[in-house]
């Protein structure tokens, strides 16, 4: 494809077979996405439609990715529109030699006649623009004379026809002379072989350029591991990727990738995780750790158990994400791909307009001057910026929000989290760390923290409840070591008790205390309101009460930041819990959020986003769990933190890798920095055309004798293709001021 016409054009013919649902084309990405039904249509008799209209067919398999159009051969002689550039030099600059030079050396018009006839010169002149039209140039030729005979003129089609008005323009002057005044015998040869020369430049720097913005899907391309080393009964085996099933057991040496998602069931190492999670230290990974697929082990040999199949690994959803993305087109796209066919067929009209209008203005002598402003006008016209403007600037975009740990599922929802004012937030696991903890506690001088702690973990050690997990990480902290507890029994709701040491320690609430006839000391039980610092977790060794600790959910270190940042950028935060009032209230108030509800069920948030929307509200909601789904489907952007369920990730618009929920800020600005790329490159392609049609048409010639030639008009073709493609490539060098940026760990 070529320019917004192809796409459009495929995406018409399809769309109107019977059985499809929808097609999506990205003209960057070379891609169709198509819905159909199998009960009226299959898949051949679809290629068969999309060959029909003049486009190679090439179809996505299960396993492996097969190879994107940014994917293919970089080096220079290897890039086949630059191998064509090269050619159609041999044709273009031996004409723009011989026709530049008269204009600076006044003998060499006489030496060039002395060498042969100037008959016999134009003739080989025509030869070489017949050369470059038929061989570097003869797929733009072809495409677009086809197309303009189906009435589906596109970009193809105006470079043909310019180049043919050009050559017969000329071969008129050649052939038969003396029908037309002296002053008009002038051949443009030179023209058509430029004019390919130029557009096959432009479409060359176009190829770079969208290579670039595609980096980041290559690069986790890139990242899958194309063999893994499995382990049988006879031994170690290297198998294809796509070979891998769940519960298979691998062998991952050092520096190796792994190549699946899976559990450690043998060996520790450190693992570098940065291109997927957005952290940046590698962490360590041992026995009973989770392990991603594509991330590079370390220095220590992993066994590892694989969870998923090679496609259903997470670093293989990622790409599948980006992917999508890139694919997808917003509203804004939508409504420019309606217009692009009828701007070309309007082109054309323009093109005859101004031919007829310089033949009613000079009579029969003006056929010349109104075929060469017509060419001009054909040749200027740039439906390629107008087609490239958004699609270039959503893969650069969301190219680079995969860099940063922000992956968009749709071109709409980037779209759509551009003009958000609220965000909604959940709290348990968004806001906070979603796993509780001891955030303080009281201790009698009676007994040493590793006593009355070590004998606490004692307890614990065997007990799955989150209590229990805060306490047995507390005693870690402080490299604390406990003894075997015997007789353990847990009361359910209450507390747990048991002997540690032959001393007998009970740990649960002040009524579970009191009912196994402790004494407890008021001293170290605190004055707060019961709840205001978290749950409290009372400890008693041989029925004396020795210490209180405060479990809570801990709140993420940077969620005041980024509560701050929202509200500095117009937006609106909220809280939306399911918890009790008091955690809720010490969550908004350490964060800074005015708006908050406790106790809310996933319907309740559900209908409050509604009533939010229903008063006008573009509202914007982050969660991580379950209950979140209703909340996430209903906003108009569901974001998800990365850690989350995947109810959440899957019924969510975007995903905040990591949960590292700094990345929701960045999420929005660039969100709202792609938006104003896309505007940028619309308001210039618009006004380009705008400007410079009038011009090429020899509107001002009479009043200012401002001009375009044809070649002039095809340098400044390709020059509008250029500008939208690289103003939408400076999205890859993106980034928050330089205060902002403490809130993005990677």
């Amino acid at each position: 494809m070529t320019c917004a016409a192809c796409s459009a054009r495929i995406e018409r013919v399809v769309g109107r077979m019977p059985g499809v649902n929808s097609v999506s084309v990205s003209l960057p990405g070379e891609q169709a996405t198509i819905e159909w039904d199998e009960a009226q249509l299959d898949w051949a008799a679809i290629s068969q439609v999309i060959e029909k209209a003049g486009y190679g067919v090439v179809e996505k398999t299960a396993g492996p990715a097969p190879p994107l159009p940014s994917d293919q051969p970089t080096g220079l002689w290897q890039s086949v529109p630059f191998q064509r550039f090269v050619g159609s030099l041999f044709f273009s600059l031996p004409l723009l030699v011989f026709s530049m030079l008269p204009m600076f050396w006044d003998s060499w018009m006489h030496q060039m006649m002395r060498w042969m006839p100037m008959r016999s010169w134009e003739i080989a002149f025509a030869l070489l623009a017949v050369g470059a039209m038929l061989l570097p140039g003869r797929s733009m030729m072809t495409t677009g004379l086809r197309n303009l005979l189906r009435n589906e003129p596109d970009m193809n089609s105006l470079i043909a026809l310019g180049c043919l008005a050009s050559l017969l323009l000329s071969g008129w002057v050649t052939f038969f002379p003396s029908g037309l005044p002296l002053q008009a015998r002038h051949t443009y040869y030179e023209t058509p072989a430029m004019l390919i020369s130029l557009t096959l430049l432009g479409r060359w720097l176009e190829s770079m350029a969208k290579q670039a913005t595609g980096k980041s899907l290559q690069g986790l391309l890139r990242l899958q591991a194309t063999e893994a080393r499995i382990v049988e009964a006879a031994g170690e085996r290297l198998v294809p990727i796509g070979q891998i099933v769940p519960g298979t057991l691998v062998i991952v040496r050092p520096g190796e990738r792994i190549p699946v998602d899976g559990k450690v069931e043998q060996g520790k190492s450190e693992v570098d995780e940065s291109l997927v999670t957005g952290e940046s230290m590698p962490v360590v990974r041992a026995v009973g750790d989770g392990v991603i697929g594509g991330t590079r082990n370390g220095t220590g040999a992993l066994t590892i158990r694989t969870l998923a199949s090679g496609e259903a690994a997470m670093l293989s959803r990622i790409r599948q994400w980006i992917e999508h993305a890139q694919n997808s087109k917003p509203p804004i796209q939508r409504l420019t791909d309606q217009i692009v066919p009828w701007f070309v067929h309007g082109i054309l009209t323009l093109a005859a307009l101004t031919f007829v209008a310089w033949m009613l203005i000079q009579g029969w002598n003006g056929w010349i001057e109104g075929c060469i402003h017509a060419i001009a006008v054909l040749v200027v016209a740039c439906p390629c910026a107008l087609g490239l403007a958004t699609p270039t600037s959503l893969v650069a975009g969301i190219g680079k929000g995969a860099q940063l740990g922000v992956l968009f599922r749709d071109g709409t929802a980037l779209e759509s989290l551009s003009r958000v004012d609220s965000v909604a937030l959940d709290k348990t696991g968004t806001l906070t760390e979603g796993k509780p903890v001891v955030s303080s506690w009281k201790a009698s001088d009676r007994e040493p923290m590793e006593r009355w702690l070590g004998a606490a973990a004692a307890i614990e050690q065997r007990s799955e409840h989150p209590l229990a997990i805060a306490v047995m990480d507390l005693a870690r902290k402080h490299e604390i070591r406990w003894p075997n507890a015997r007789g353990v029994r847990a009361n359910p709701g209450k507390g747990i008790a048991g002997t540690v040491d032959g001393q007998a320690v009970a740990l649960g609430s002040r009524e579970f205390l009191e009912s196994i006839g402790s004494q407890l000391d008021e001293a170290i039980a605190g004055t707060e309101a019961t709840g205001e610092r978290g749950t409290e977790l009372w400890i008693a060794i041989d029925g004396k009460h020795v210490a209180t600790l405060w479990v809570d959910d801990a709140i993420r270190a940077e969620s005041a930041g980024v509560i701050q940042r929202l509200t500095d950028a117009g937006i609106e935060p909220s809280l939306l819990s399911g918890d009790r009032k008091v955690a809720v209230e010490r969550v908004a108030v350490a964060t800074g959020i005015r708006s908050y509800r406790w106790q809310c069920s996933p319907e309740d948030k559900a209908r409050w986003i509604q009533e939010r929307q229903q008063a006008g509200d573009r509202l914007a909601f982050v969660g991580d769990g379950l209950n979140d789904g209703p909340a996430l489907t209903q906003a108009d952007v569901g974001i998800a933190m990365g850690k989350g369920t995947d109810l959440a990730i899957d019924t969510s618009d975007v995903v905040l890798m990591g949960s590292d929920l700094a990345r929701l800020p960045v999420a929005i600005e660039l969100s709202r920095a792609t938006m104003a790329n896309i505007r940028m490159n619309l308001v210039w392609a618009f006004a380009y055309n705008l400007l410079l049609i009038p011009l090429a048409a020899g509107l001002l010639k009479p009043l200012l004798g401002w001009e375009l030639t044809p070649v002039q008009a095809g340098i400044a073709m390709t020059l509008s293709s250029l500008a939208v493609v690289f103003n939408a490539l400076g999205l890859r060098l993106w980034w928050l001021p330089k205060n902002r940026r403490d809130l993005v760990r990677s």
